[in-house]
């Protein structure tokens, strides 16, 4: 056996932006993204809410993009189609603050972890990233316990999918 072949097999994620609709000149559309490159596109980006659940930034690029638009197919079922996972990329420099209201409590943790199932059982998506960025920053409204509650807010997190 070769070392290579013993090895993880590397992936190469490319981030999508749900806003990119707005520009009409953009040279990124959903048929135009180079699959055959990528092994991941992350769908960026929603957001915690304080009541635990998650949102789009933007509500109309995630229609248009997520059930396809005009007839074209939608980003997960192009992506599908082309063997590449798409995963709900949540948070951002932009979209952090919540996290570590929403990492405090159980109950909070716990209605996070369903929002991300089910938007994966909505949208088809293969999975969540978390772009927290960054637990315990206090530009953020990061808290010393952000360290303790980010971890249990992971744990059932992989749990709960």
């Amino acid at each position: 056996m070769s070392v290579s072949s013993m090895g993880q097999q590397k992936e190469v994620v490319g981030y999508f932006p749900s806003w990119n609709w707005q520009h009409k000149n953009s040279l990124m559309t959903c048929d135009k993204i180079p699959f055959k490159k990528l092994t991941i596109i992350d769908y960026a980006f929603w957001h915690p809410l304080l009541d635990g659940t998650i949102a789009g930034i933007n509500p109309t690029g995630d229609s248009l993009i997520l059930y396809g638009r005009m007839g074209k197919p939608s980003l997960v079922s192009l992506a599908h189609e082309n063997k590449v996972k798409v995963m709900l990329s949540i948070g951002g420099w932009d979209d952090s603050q919540n996290f570590p209201a929403v990492a405090s409590t159980g109950l909070l943790r716990t209605t996070f972890a369903h929002a991300c199932v089910e938007a994966i059982r909505k949208f088809d998506f293969d999975g969540i990233d978390i772009d927290w960025e960054y637990p315990g920053y206090v530009e953020h409204s990061g808290t010393p316990s952000d360290l303790v509650n980010s971890t249990a807010l992971l744990e059932i997190l992989r749990d709960s999918l």
